[in-house]
């Protein structure tokens, strides 16, 4: 778990390393939601069209969901999740990670051999090429993966 963190963590601060860290963008939202710069430090709402950067934690509120479109699929946020988005270079290697800290995420991942991760305190689920959704609940502390199609580890 502590090496999960650290890890974690690293990621994060490479992120913000990068020159361009254009990750994608919210191309659906119903109801509200709000997202968190690591240059602004504040949150604010957020619409349709609105860049994600790396390094962002987005979260939605009651009854809404977020789509956030990039390179590799899609990501649908349901309500009330959070999660935090990277997207940096490790060991030379692209990696996707998206931070679930609360919620459900579905994950579409079109290309084959992305290397796509969703973490929770608690797991790490990686595919390519396929749809998944993860599920934290902080409380009581567990992480629920659904594979909808293709596969994913664990």
């Amino acid at each position: 778990m502590r090496f999960l963190g650290l890890s974690l963590l690293s990621i994060l601060l490479l992120a913000g390393c990068v020159k361009d860290r254009t990750f994608g963008k919210l191309t659906g939202l119903t109801g509200t939601a709000q997202v968190f710069s690591i240059e602004h430090k504040t949150w604010s709402p957020v619409g349709t069209e609105s860049p994600i950067y790396t390094g962002d934690s987005i979260k939605t509120d009651k009854k809404s969901e977020a789509v956030i479109t990039f390179s590799k699929g899609t990501i649908t946020l349901s309500e009330n999740t959070c999660v935090i988005i990277s997207d940096t270079v490790v060991n030379g290697k692209r990696l996707i990670a998206v931070l679930n800290t609360k919620g459900e995420v579905l994950s579409n991942v079109k290309e084959q051999g992305t290397s796509y991760e969703v973490w929770t305190p608690t797991a790490v689920a990686h595919a390519g090429g396929t749809d998944f959704v993860v599920t934290f609940s902080p409380q009581p502390y567990t992480t629920n993966v659904r594979v909808l199609d293709g596969r994913v580890g664990v």
